[in-house]
């Protein structure tokens, strides 16, 4: 009589994950602080992992696809950063994230299956659209729970509801279990 072994389970697509960089909102939900992505998608919940799903596609895959536009996109180098802070004056995290599960790469970057920050920071995002990141010095209620950090030159001209950027930034990473990314990384040429 012969016996029928199970198949091998499936290599893993990637043995250590990449190391992506992103932008982020700042969102406070039921008084902690997450970071969103730009568009209206999910805050990043911790400690869970980001696992990303198409939206974009009719036939169901699993993300990300080379033939479609899913994933959790990253950029590969942190100077890279000032260009998706173009897309929304209002991302201002920043940090690098550990990418992994497929991953398949673009000009520019990442999408991947699966991701989770590694360091992260808030910053001055008219500051980091100039070029010129820096360390915010307060972070202001917006919009539908979003928050914006700014730095002095930058703050808004009405009173608006603020927290000391220093207190947002240290409650941010403790929710995350992150350190905090030095914002010399980011002025990198």
């Amino acid at each position: 009589m012969t016996e029928t072994l199970p198949p091998d389970p499936p290599a893993p697509d990637a043995i250590e994950p990449i190391t992506g960089w992103r932008a982020w909102n700042l969102r406070r939900q039921h008084g902690t602080f997450q970071i969103a992505p730009a568009i209206q998608r999910p805050s990043w919940t911790p400690p869970d992992p980001v696992h990303a799903v198409c939206l974009a596609s009719m036939d169901r895959h699993r993300a990300p696809e080379r033939t479609c536009t899913c994933g959790v996109y990253a950029m590969s180098r942190p100077d890279l950063l000032m260009l998706a802070n173009r897309v929304a004056l209002t991302l201002c995290v920043v940090g690098s994230v550990a990418l992994w599960g497929k991953v398949i790469e673009h000009e520019m970057g990442y999408r991947a299956e699966f991701a989770y920050p590694q360091r992260m920071r808030l910053v001055c995002p008219r500051c980091l659209w100039d070029g010129r990141p820096s360390v915010p010095d307060r972070v202001y209620e917006a919009q539908g729970g979003v928050w914006i950090a700014a730095c002095v030159e930058h703050g808004p001209m009405w009173e608006l509801r603020s927290l000391p950027a220093v207190q947002v930034q240290q409650r941010l990473l403790a929710g995350y279990g992150v350190e905090v990314l030095p914002i010399e990384f980011l002025r990198r040429g």
